[in-house]
């Protein structure tokens, strides 16, 4: 993510012990500049140690060696040599997400990122360099998570909040650029995660602008949002006069309705369910502030159209997809959106982003119900 973050947090930290071991072992291995870490089993020890074991991972092959040995004949081998000049990894496509586990046409909501074999953690990896390339550090972050509660981080919810973290942090970051001052949106100097759920959005934005106040909202704090908290702060690097990583993050408990948004204030709201949607827009709109919003369930009616039916009362013909872009077309419309756009298809089947707002120039819509 851009925002004049640098440098890395070092390496993965995949095991409590897992670096224990690294500085001295690696300083005797061959080729030890591409070695990813030595990784300690549950016994703390390495190899034949209280049943553990050690796992030397190549940075490059995406491979682990089981002892020392195993290592020796990796590093003389055709395919590292191939890789170690000039190979390297594959770069990430997009493509691959078809490789993770799926439902028919979209990321399973089910599959932990801590429960993935090493080649998609591998490829995880290498999605996180690709999409975010200025936050290397993103990498050591989600391992963190992942090793600490193996439940708390979804591999749907992480691609999915990276992805939407993109649209909305490039939004925010085009109103506070001084081409964009000139077109009535004005600068972002508070975002609102509306209907945080997990609340990764809200740590995300945080972590990429550090100079903006960052507030999740939520009927309820659920623990993997301290998880996520705990692990940026571990691994992440405080921004240039910041004391700490994600010390302009805050969490409201209760309804949207009990949060005061004031000027210069830009809501977003992924996947808020049923007419969580159209309640942050019109907060939005009777407080003139910036919204980004990708729309989850929409019942008929909701915004006064009726798509699931005929006129003579049988089931319609459209498609899933067909209905739900003819109501964010009617969102958008109905709230002035000034763009609508998309993250991957393969990645949900609600994948369209609804931004707009500002300064108003019409009167705040009204409720259809």
């Amino acid at each position: 993510m851009d925002g004049g973050r640098g440098g890395t947090a070092g390496p993965a930290v995949l095991h409590p012990t897992a670096m224990k071991t690294h500085t001295t072992m690696a300083a005797l291995l061959p080729d030890a500049e591409y070695l990813d870490s030595i990784i300690g089993g549950a016994g703390g020890g390495g190899h034949g140690t209280n049943g553990g074991t050690t796992l030397y991972r190549c940075r490059i092959c995406c491979t682990d060696c089981g002892s020392h040995k195993g290592w020796l004949q990796h590093v003389v081998g055709k395919k590292h040599r191939h890789r170690r000049d000039g190979g390297g990894p594959p770069p990430w496509r997009m493509e691959e997400l078809e490789l993770f586990p799926c439902r028919a046409t979209t990321l399973c909501p089910h599959a932990f990122v801590g429960g993935l074999p090493l080649d998609l953690r591998l490829r995880l990896t290498a999605y996180l360099r690709a999409r975010c390339p200025h936050s290397p550090e993103l990498v050591d972050v989600v391992d963190q998570i992942s090793v600490t509660e193996q439940k708390h981080l979804r591999v749907k919810e992480l691609v999915e909040t990276v992805e939407a973290s993109l649209v909305i942090g490039d939004e925010i970051h085009a109103r506070n650029s001084a081409d964009k001052e000139s077109d009535g949106c004005g600068p972002v100097t508070s975002i609102y995660d509306m209907a945080c759920g997990h609340g990764l959005l809200g740590c995300l934005l945080a972590y990429r602008f550090a100079q903006l106040r960052v507030v999740c909202v939520d009927t309820t704090r659920r623990p993997c949002f301290d998880t996520y908290i705990d692990a940026f702060k571990r691994c992440g690097v405080a921004d240039e006069g910041e004391t700490e990583v994600l010390s302009n993050l805050e969490f409201i408990e209760g309804d949207l309705g009990a949060v005061e948004v004031g000027a210069g204030a830009f809501l977003a709201g992924v996947h808020a369910c049923n007419g969580a949607t159209g309640a942050i827009l019109k907060m939005a709109a009777c407080a003139a502030a910036g919204f980004a919003v990708l729309p989850c369930c929409i019942p008929d009616m909701l915004y006064a159209v009726q798509t699931t039916r005929n006129l003579s009362g049988t089931k319609a013909s459209m498609g899933d997809d067909v209905r739900y872009a003819v109501q964010v077309g009617v969102i958008a419309q109905t709230y002035k959106a000034r763009r609508v756009c998309c993250i991957d298809r393969r990645i949900t089947n609600r994948n369209l982003v609804v931004l707009g707002g500002g300064p108003p120039d019409h009167p705040p819509p009204v409720s259809s119900q």
